[in-house]
């Protein structure tokens, strides 16, 4: 395959923490569903339901992080790596949405107030999409 140097590592890092975050997800949700199981959970839907948000991080940090590959004859391109997963911004907002709802699932067998957690989520975004950019604008006073 073709590419620049920079584009194949960023390929080849994406291609490995894809690989992993989707084996640890598969293993936290058996693990998870057997404790909801174990607590007398009955209600699958209430587990889908709950997995809701998880479902929507790990399809967003899959969708920006596909790359965008040609083929001309006998030549593979890499045109776009996709967006880095170890980067900041609004990859760091995903995981940071993965983990806390990865949480509060786990959490929701024992506690109610559980979904405050996602208050969590709220300032991650705040400080990540919006106080660094706006400070990162404001001019330096000595």
């Amino acid at each position: 395959m073709r590419g620049s140097k920079a584009q194949m590592r960023v390929f080849e890092e994406n291609r490995v923490t894809r690989r992993l975050l989707l084996r640890s997800m598969i293993l936290y949700n058996v693990c998870t569903l057997a404790m909801y199981l174990v607590n007398k959970e009955r209600s699958i839907s209430t587990y889908l339901v709950r997995s809701i948000p998880e479902a929507l991080a790990i399809y967003y940090l899959y969708r920006i992080s596909a790359p965008t590959i040609t083929s001309e004859g006998n030549t593979t391109t890499l045109v776009n790596p996709g967006a880095a997963l170890s980067g900041k911004g609004h990859v760091s907002v995903a995981f940071d949405l993965l983990f806390i709802s990865m949480l509060v699932k786990l959490l929701l067998l024992y506690s109610r107030k559980s979904w405050l957690l996602y208050l969590f989520f709220v300032i991650s975004c705040c400080y990540e999409l919006l106080y660094k950019p706006f400070s990162a604008l404001k001019p330096k006073i000595k």
